[in-house]
C-alpha cells in the first residue's frame, strides 16, 4: 500500500514486496535476495526520506491475496489496514481475520489509507483465480464504502 500523507495503498499479488522493490529503486539500492516469506506476512510501513525529511507518502506492504477460503492475506485484513486499523508488525495469518489485539481502537487520518492501488504483473493476470478477482472486488467495494 501507498500512502500520501494520509495514506494510500499500493497492494501486490504474489510474493515479491514491491514497497522493498519499490525502496531500492527510489534510494537506488539493489536487493539481490528475495525476502524470507515470513518478512513478506508482516504488515510494514516503509518512510521514503529525501535527503534528511521524510517525503509526504508511505508505503504500506501487505501479504498478498491468493484464491482459496484460507490462503493469502484475508480481505478483512486489508480492509482494515486501509482503515488504519492494523498495528505495525501485525503477521498476517490466511484465512483468519485479525483480532482485537493487532489493531489500532482509534486510527488516526495519517495511519488511514486515501489511496489503494493493486499491482498484478501482466504476464500473470490470465491465470488469476477467479477467487481472487472476487476478493479484490470486496476489498475494492469495502475501500468505496470508506469514502462516503
Amino acid at each position: 500500500m501507498l500512502s500520501t500523507s494520509g495514506s494510500c495503498s499500493l497492494e501486490k499479488l504474489g510474493q515479491e514486496s514491491p514497497a522493498s522493490s519499490t525502496q531500492s529503486i527510489v534510494l537506488f539500492k539493489e536487493e539481490s535476495q528475495q525476502k524470507p516469506l515470513l518478512m513478506l506476512s508482516l504488515y510494514r510501513t516503509y518512510y521514503i526520506r529525501d535527503g534528511q525529511s521524510d517525503l509526504p507518502f508511505v508505503f504500506n506492504d501487505i501479504m498478498g491475496l491468493e484464491s482459496g477460503e484460507s490462503q493469502g492475506a484475508d480481505p478483512e485484513d486489508i480492509v482494515k489496514s486501509l482503515e488504519g486499523l492494523l498495528k505495525e508488525g501485525h503477521k498476517f495469518n490466511p484465512g483468519v481475520s485479525a483480532k482485537k489485539e493487532d489493531c489500532r481502537s482509534k486510527p488516526s487520518a495519517v495511519d488511514q489509507t486515501h489511496c489503494l492501488v493493486y499491482v498484478i504483473a501482466a504476464d500473470k493476470v490470465s491465470m488469476m483465480d477467479d477467487d481472487v478477482f472476487r476478493k479484490m472486488r470486496f476489498i475494492r467495494q469495502k475501500a468505496s464504502e470508506l469514502g462516503e
